[in-house]
């Protein structure tokens, strides 16, 4: 329990020197959505890459077991549909960056 005090004062006190040192919050978070704008469309695409390649060896490893075949066309198309929430995201971003300014 002490242990979890300690780290709350730390976070307080790390959080509250940075806001005190940039002290213009929406500064801030416009820094960090556009940040995370750049970085995200990478990064999901990478990950659904990996997880239709998954779902295609899935497939191709069945041997004829429908259960197999099921998962791999599942692992796949929620692959595809993860993608396309995330890549959804910096549109939401976009959208509410000027209210932050």
């Amino acid at each position: 329990m002490k242990r979890i005090y300690q780290l709350l004062i730390t976070l307080f006190v790390v959080l509250g020197t940075t806001s005190f040192v940039y002290a213009d919050v929406f500064t801030n978070a416009t820094r960090f959505v556009s940040d995370v704008q750049g970085n995200l469309l990478g990064m999901t695409t990478a990950l659904a890459g990996v997880g239709v390649i998954t779902g295609a060896g899935m497939k191709k490893l069945s041997l004829g077991d429908e259960h197999k075949i099921r998962s791999g066309n599942k692992v796949m198309a929620t692959s595809i549909v993860g993608w396309a929430v995330a890549n959804g995201v910096p549109l939401i971003l976009t959208t509410i960056q000027p209210y932050l300014s």
